[in-house]
């Protein structure tokens, strides 16, 4: 075909009828922009596992990354809200012989299929999953902070290991799970999830066994968020969810105890018990997350607060 090589598996060319090239009609390649094709690139290849690694292609269509992901083994689900686009997709799968799953859907209402593997979801909507961890050996813990409150275990191939949690009135259940975290802190390489209607973190083993519970009276707290030693979380709303326009955000020391709430009262501890937290200064309306820096200035993002940018609290 001549033209120039400016990677492994591309080649440019210039000024030329796309169909009538050698291997169009066969298959062989497709029409790709260079930099569209980095990200698969840097995903790479499921080596040895074809069908065992699955990949999401979000705004998909014309599908030149869909393909990328086909052609190294992944099980690739391509969505895309342009029908006129994926059809050209579908075609293009066509041609070369490569499978994907293409959904024609508008992302901002479309969900993914609640998981059938684990008989727990009796209608597709009850799945709402908030947050995602990762544990070092690749497999998944999915929590399901706006359905039915799950924590779902899967492996690196996606296989359904286990399940936790879920709604109930014991402890080991949760109501709000909208968030979780391995918690670098602890030796034991546990999971945190958020309990934000009952206040509190719960600190769990990975086979779902409850540990601990981080009584928070009074926060409302999002997702939990670790930076060396300290466990930052925004509050939504305080003292409870029928509050508007009433968050802070709280910072927890290496022990779990609160040291200190931007926005809100001094923590107060009487025997040991954390006293009820609430906002005091009109700082932030209902904070959804706390990023940190390694200079520990933390970045707050806001919801349902006149679309105001995240706030950038400088450590003095």
């Amino acid at each position: 075909m001549g033209g120039t090589s400016l990677m492994p598996g591309h080649i440019r060319l210039a000024g030329a009828s796309v169909r009538e090239l050698p291997g169009f009609e066969e298959g062989a390649w497709w029409v790709q922009d260079i930099t569209a094709s980095l990200p698969a690139r840097l995903i790479g290849t499921v080596q040895g596992n074809k069908g065992q690694g699955s990949a999401l292609d979000l705004c998909s269509a014309p599908g030149g990354k869909t393909m990328q992901l086909a052609s190294a083994g992944w099980t690739v689900t391509s969505v895309d809200s342009s029908e006129s686009r994926l059809a050209r997709l579908r075609e293009n799968l066509a041609r070369t012989h490569l499978d994907a799953t293409v959904i024609a859907a508008d992302l901002l209402k479309w969900s993914p299929d609640a998981p059938a593997d684990a008989g727990l979801y009796a209608q597709p909507e009850k799945f709402v999953p908030t947050e995602t961890t990762i544990a070092p050996n690749g497999d998944i813990f999915i929590a399901d902070g706006y359905g039915e409150q799950y924590i779902l275990h899967y492996n690196s191939k996606g296989q359904l290991l286990n399940y936790f949690g879920g709604r109930g009135n014991g402890d080991e259940h949760l109501d709000n799970a909208h968030g979780i975290l391995f918690d670098p802190r602890s030796k034991d390489n546990s999971l945190l999830v958020t309990d934000r209607t009952r206040n509190c973190f719960k600190r769990f083993t990975r086979e779902g066994k409850l540990m601990e519970i981080i009584h928070l009276p009074g926060a409302c707290v999002c997702r939990p968020v670790v930076q060396g030693e300290y466990l930052y979380a925004a509050v939504l709303r305080s003292p409870d969810m029928n509050k508007e326009g009433s968050g802070f955000v709280t910072i927890l020391d290496k022990h779990n105890k609160v040291v200190s709430n931007i926005g809100g009262s001094e923590p107060t501890y009487v025997n040991g018990q954390l006293q009820p937290m609430s906002q005091t200064d009109k700082i932030f309306v209902h904070p959804h997350d706390v990023c940190v820096d390694r200079d520990h200035n933390l970045y707050v993002a806001q919801w349902a607060s006149g679309k105001v940018y995240p706030y950038k609290l400088k450590r003095v």
